[in-house]
């Protein structure tokens, strides 16, 4: 197929080709990097967070005891309250790892539509170059 068109035309659609396939190989590994980045930073932010909820939630007995109202109801409506702040903070945190995760796809899937319309741009000027080769026989 590549022989009815001339060697210098079939070199420069193939060198094309390939610098598409390597760039959507270099974009997608960067991708592939900040990827593990942000899982590992969401994952540090999650320890990180129940780290803290720990921390918080040993102290609110003693919050309450000090001023006499371990008793009084006042210290479930805080262990209550505090335990909604912990879950929303954390549904916060699931929430905005998501949505990157779902940039991170469209990210991917634009290289991947970048890389197939540089595809076919390349088949359809080898296409017209091999129909100019045809036409001049």
């Amino acid at each position: 197929m590549a022989n009815d068109i001339d060697p210098d035309t079939y070199n420069s659609y193939t060198n094309m080709r390939n610098n598409y396939g390597s760039n959507y190989l270099q974009q997608s590994a960067g991708l592939q990097s900040r990827m593990a980045t942000g899982t590992q930073q969401f994952s540090n932010q999650i320890r990180d967070a129940g780290t803290q909820f720990g921390r918080q939630r040993s102290k609110l007995p003693g919050q309450f005891m000090g001023r006499g109202m371990l008793r009084s109801g006042m210290y479930n409506r805080g262990r209550n309250e505090f335990q909604t702040d912990k879950v929303n903070a954390y549904g916060n945190m699931r929430q905005n790892f998501a949505q990157q995760q779902q940039g991170w796809a469209q990210e991917q899937s634009g290289y991947g539509m970048t890389r197939d319309q540089g595809y076919l741009s390349v088949e359809q000027g080898m296409a017209q170059a091999r129909a100019a080769a045809v036409a001049k026989i």
